[in-house]
């Protein structure tokens, strides 16, 4: 037992797969998951081939030496998803404020602003690109 273990570290040495486990690859593992449970339901031709290359990507990138491809990938998952998230993330946060503060973009840089939520014209300073302009809250 030793012996196929010390083969398989050997074999894993420069892998991308031993130095841990990334943000895409818990997706992909996810994502596996949720595509094999679906499986079961609904036999259908699409999900399985979709299973099947995403089970062979996921194994490619396991035991690829390649790692600046790889991190590069994930980097631009992270990029990706971070947008997705903060999208999220930020409809919560306007939800749960709604009674008390008022989301506005900014004209020049869109950047969303929060003010208080105080009626009538106010004068606001976009703390991004310090751009001065006129917000009517109701």
């Amino acid at each position: 037992m030793n012996r196929f273990r010390e083969k398989l570290a050997r074999f894993m040495i420069g892998r991308y797969g031993a130095t841990g486990y990334d943000a895409l690859a818990k997706a992909s593992h996810i994502a596996l998951i949720v595509l094999a449970a679906l499986n079961l339901f609904i036999r259908h031709f699409s999900i399985s081939l979709l299973f099947w290359g995403l089970f062979s990507y996921t194994l490619f990138r396991f035991f690829s030496r390649n790692f600046a491809a790889r991190q590069k990938e994930n980097a631009a998952f992270l990029r990706f998803f971070g947008r997705i998230r903060s999208f999220f993330t930020l409809t919560a946060r306007r939800f749960r404020e709604r009674k008390t503060n008022v989301y506005r973009k900014c004209p020049s840089c869109k950047a969303t602003i929060r003010l208080p939520r105080k009626k009538g014209a106010h004068s606001v300073v976009c703390p991004r690109c310090k751009t001065k302009f006129e917000v009517k809250i109701r």
